[in-house]
């Protein structure tokens, strides 16, 4: 973040009787002149293929363990992991939580077909078996 941008509240706006939509805004002019500006990644023109697995693991596992562990066994074609619900409670054993997650995608050259996402699930899935004895939950 280098900064904001937003609207003055309407209420500021009618206090200050003013007639049109007023914007205001803040930089940080450090992170600006120091060039720390977030910079373009070119998109590519392929589709991206989301994948969710949700897991079984041990409660005392921090998540962060596990996207490492996704990240580690994923190839190139792995760009994005959101984690979207971790849950402990019923329906989940004691002494294990339910982490549920989302793994985008995508190849820049070509586009991905069903194998070589299976392909690519199938490793990650199996290094989480063997690295964190994480199960697939049904």
């Amino acid at each position: 973040s280098i900064g904001w941008l937003g609207a003055i509240h309407p209420e500021v706006q009618k206090t200050l009787d003013l007639d049109q939509k007023v914007y205001v805004f803040e930089l940080e002019l450090g992170s600006v002149c120091d060039k720390n500006v977030p910079k373009f990644n070119v998109l590519s023109k392929f589709p991206e293929v989301r994948r969710d697995i949700s897991l079984l693991v041990s409660e005392k596992l921090s998540v962060s363990a596990i996207k490492e562990c996704i990240v580690r066994a994923g190839s190139e074609v792995l760009k994005d992991l959101k984690v979207f619900d971790v849950y402990a409670g019923k329906g989940v054993s004691p002494g294990l939580k339910s982490v549920a997650l989302g793994l985008i995608l995508q190849d820049f050259s070509r586009t991905l077909i069903d194998d070589d996402v299976d392909q690519e699930m199938q490793k990650i899935v199996s290094s989480l078996e063997k690295e964190l004895n994480a199960t697939l939950r049904e």
